[in-house]
């Protein structure tokens, strides 16, 4: 019973009962991943930045081969702390861009109204 409900809204035909399409809970579901998952992984990879600089001054005395996991711990560190930040920053150059504010602005779908 509960297919026939969830079925039409995939061809934005219809509305789940209670007013919002299937759209529109899993626009709420990007939202929360965006708002909430992002900053944390901002978060986890300044944490293993500062870890690989510490680590990198503190194994530069335990040999050559330590140094260099170092190094090259540090490096990817780096990159992947840049490109989290470049991502963030080209998603929010398109939404300036475009006119989409924060959250994105909402699009009127067409559909059967409910009674």
């Amino acid at each position: 019973m509960s297919l026939v409900w969830i079925v039409p809204s995939f061809a934005y035909a219809q509305v789940i009962p209670g007013g919002r399409s299937l759209w529109d809970i899993a626009g709420e579901y990007i939202k929360y991943i965006t708002n909430n998952l992002i900053p944390i992984l901002v978060t986890i990879a300044v944490i293993v930045l500062i870890v690989n600089i510490i680590r990198y001054i503190l194994w530069n005395n335990k040999g050559e081969i330590e140094h260099k996991k170092a190094a090259s711990q540090l490096a990817w560190s780096i990159g992947g702390l840049f490109i989290i930040l470049a991502i963030w920053g080209i998603i929010a150059v398109i939404s300036k861009t475009l006119g989409i504010g924060i959250g994105g602005n909402p699009i009127d779908l067409p559909g059967v109204p409910f009674p």
